[in-house]
């Protein structure tokens, strides 16, 4: 977008009057030493703001043999600087400079009376008077005259243009006339909208391995949409949702044989991906101290925007799962989402659990998407006596909806903003199990669950960000088996205590993390968590409900490396000592 202001400002102007008395030392330009600097208004010595003194000194050299050009620069500085607060009438009468051990520089001026605007009169070049009708004015009539409040106003009036979808509209000062006698000061501005814009496409520069047909539909700008910069920021955070690339320029337009494309710089990732996690706690002496899992997403598998993700997961106590999950996106060129997974979970001999599940997802603005699933869930279970009752033979059919809000900077480390899911499911649950009657189980029953999560980031000072986190949950059932309840703990919640080291029903937990950035990608952390969870009584086990409050903190780092993403995590539970800390290590490679 292309800005034109020209501020047609009468000769000799600057600063602002009300200042205080005292002396002011500050080091010119080109000098070893001090220069003291005495300002008089009226004739009366003030004291100067720091940032009048460094105006009135800006590009001066003490130049001993050159007094009269160093006086020169300062008057004018003075006057650039008066005319910036509507000082029009001001007078710099002279300005003195006497060389010795420690220079010294005497001001002597009159401002004069400070100018209020009397008229600022817009017009359009091609009498679309009307894009203003809708328009607040912050700065006009009434007001004093200060050239920041009146840039301030015009690219206000300039973002309003390209709210509309005019991102070529020019503004300038056709007339600037100060009535010296009741220092007032009239002003004309001249608006030329321009065209009204509309996207011929979308051009992205930096594709490789990617289909530029596809990820002009990602982009979800389509032919003849309004050019706007709300449409910028949805292709490009479209573009960083799609997880293909590392970065995505801002947009801009780019003209192409005479039609307007926006236009986006892109850096691609590799296409797939393979995650490693691996979780050690030596605080365990038995043979299970460790964990692991590991993942691979393949994408573009029979269709572009297609990805097949394979995950295998061993945690402590002989649980191990299988998922597998085939997913499209973008079909038939619109934000629509397809997907089914299956789930295996083996918990040693006691039982198994297998899950199947089919979603769809809407994503109707960038960031704003509304899912709905049904899965099946079959659970089979050990009818030996001497082993524990973990689970019941069972089906469970259930169906969810849930909304997920992301308007954050940064796909991978951002720093404002923030994401909110939900997910609301009820189903209803089967018992088959040969010994429900012998338990009392009720045998069919309705099931609900409620989990959902709040993300905010903050970044108060440069390369630091604060990230929150509180997560809540809730299943309620009439009745719970053991392998119905949800996990807790581990590096997906509360980090410190054991992966889903207690199985509940109920839990709200927080965490909160300060990181330093070391780079776009990678950060150093510091983090405390809390929580509280309550665990049901289990069928078959009467009183052994309970509840408890947990806590925890620890440190690591994030850091992207030639293979890779790595991160580091130690973390500490409030029933360890600081050396029995949980340590995770992760790694994800592209290929």
């Amino acid at each position: 977008m292309k800005l034109l202001i020209f501020l047609l400002l009468t000769a000799g102007l600057f600063l602002k009057a009300d200042f205080e008395g005292r002396t002011v030392t500050a080091a010119p330009s080109e000098s070893d030493g001090q220069v003291e600097l005495r300002y008089y208004n009226n004739g009366e010595a003030v004291r100067l703001e720091e940032s009048i003194r460094d105006s009135l000194l800006d590009n001066v050299s003490l130049d001993q043999s050159d007094s009269a050009g160093v006086s020169e620069s300062i008057r004018q500085n003075g006057y650039r600087y008066y005319s910036r607060f509507g000082y029009f009438n001001a007078s710099i009468d002279s300005v003195l400079i006497h060389y010795g051990s420690r220079a010294a520089i005497e001001v002597f001026s009159r401002p004069g009376c400070r100018f209020e605007i009397e008229e600022i009169d817009y017009y359009f070049t091609d009498n679309e008077s009307s894009l203003l009708e809708d328009f607040i004015w912050f700065f006009g009539a009434g007001n004093y005259y200060e050239q920041e409040e009146l840039e301030a106003e015009i690219l206000r009036v300039v973002a309003h243009l390209e709210d509309l979808g005019y991102p070529l509209a020019e503004l300038s000062v056709t007339r600037f006339q100060p009535n010296r006698t009741d220092c007032t000061v009239e002003l004309e501005l001249e608006i030329d909208a321009g065209e009204e814009l509309y996207a011929a496409g979308v051009w992205t520069d930096g594709l490789s391995q990617h289909d530029p047909d596809y990820i002009e539909t990602a982009s979800g700008i389509r032919a003849d949409d309004k050019i706007t910069p709300d449409l910028f920021r949805k292709g490009r955070r479209n573009l960083e949702n799609t997880g293909l690339f590392h970065d995505v320029s801002e947009g801009e337009i780019m003209f192409r044989d005479g039609l307007p494309f926006v236009h986006y710089e892109v850096t691609e990732r590799r296409a797939n991906h393979f995650d490693l996690l691996f979780g050690y706690d030596p605080g365990q002496a038995d043979a299970y101290n460790v964990i692991g899992r590991g993942e691979v997403m393949v994408r573009n598998v029979g269709w572009q925007g297609s990805s097949l993700r394979i995950m295998f997961e061993r945690l402590e106590d002989m649980v191990t799962r299988l998922e597998t999950g085939y997913k499209k996106q973008w079909i038939m060129g619109m934000p629509l989402g397809a997907g089914a997974s299956f789930r295996f979970v083996q918990q040693d001999t006691s039982y198994q659990i297998r899950t199947v599940n089919v979603e769809g997802s809407y994503e109707w603005a960038a960031g704003r998407e509304l899912s709905v699933s049904l899965s099946q869930s079959a659970t089979s279970a050990n009818t030996n006596p001497d082993l524990p009752l973990l689970a019941l033979d069972g089906v469970t059919r259930s169906a969810g909806i849930g909304f997920r809000y992301d308007n954050t900077d940064s796909r991978f480390a951002p720093t404002r903003g923030m994401i909110f899911n939900i997910n609301v499911g009820s189903g209803i649950r089967r018992v088959t199990d040969e010994r429900a009657e012998e338990l009392e189980s009720r045998g069919t029953m309705m099931q609900q669950m409620v989990n959902s999560s709040l993300e905010v980031f903050y970044s108060p000072f440069q390369r630091q960000v604060a990230a929150f986190k509180i997560h809540g949950a809730t299943l309620e059932s009439p009745e719970y088996s053991e392998s119905e309840l949800m996990p807790l703990g581990g590096s997906g919640s509360i980090r410190g205590y054991r992966e889903e080291q207690f199985r509940v029903a109920r839990s709200v937990w927080s965490d909160l993390e300060y990181r330093y950035l070391l780079d776009p990608y990678s950060h150093a952390f510091l983090f405390l968590a809390g929580g509280a969870y309550q665990r049901p009584d289990i069928i078959g086990r009467q009183g052994s409900g309970t509840s408890d409050w947990l806590h925890s903190g620890g440190f690591g780092f994030r850091y992207r490396t030639p293979i890779g993403m790595m991160q580091f995590t130690y973390a500490v539970s409030g029933d360890d000592p600081i050396y029995n800390g949980k340590i995770h290590f992760s790694l994800n490679t592209e290929f």
